[in-house]
């Protein structure tokens, strides 16, 4: 089930970035669901280069694949916290919305990492892979320190 909400979520973000549909169309909820969609979507794709990272697996055309859809979520992130998708079952802080420009730096932290991931993998640099992959995960405990409320399951 969690497979299929992926795909849905990518759909509708594909759809809001290529076909001009806006996304916020689908409402709070459904915009809630793509920004987590897209969350879990990266940290997946993180845990799959961990064994890159660690030296256990070669780089790969698929190790590229994750990067390239790392990088690819990161560009439009930004659009997925228009004004007024605030609410529901979201873990987002205010400040997001209160604070955009720190939000937007974080944002392009997180851009600027996954840039550097990619071009490591690319270039081949194994052993650059777990530095890079660790700085894309602490853009992602950076930003989530201060926009979004801690949560427990």
């Amino acid at each position: 089930m969690n497979t299929v909400r992926r795909l849905f979520g990518t759909a509708i973000l594909i759809m809001g970035c290529c076909f001009g549909t806006p996304i916020a169309a689908a409402g709070v909820e459904g915009m809630v669901e793509v920004r987590q969609t897209l969350m879990f979507s990266v940290a997946a794709h993180m845990r799959s280069l961990g064994a890159v990272a660690k030296g256990n697996s070669p780089i790969t055309k698929t190790s590229h694949d994750h990067a390239l859809s790392i990088v690819r979520i990161s560009n439009v992130l930004a659009l997925l916290f228009p004004q007024g998708s605030q609410g529901g079952k979201s873990h987002t802080k205010e400040e997001v919305w209160s604070e955009p420009l720190e939000f937007e730096r974080k944002l392009r932290e997180f851009e600027e990492a996954a840039a550097r991931l990619l071009l490591v993998i690319q270039d081949g640099q194994q052993v650059e892979v777990g530095p890079s992959l660790r700085a894309v995960g602490n853009t992602c405990s950076g930003c989530h320190n201060v926009f979004r409320h801690k949560h427990t399951h």
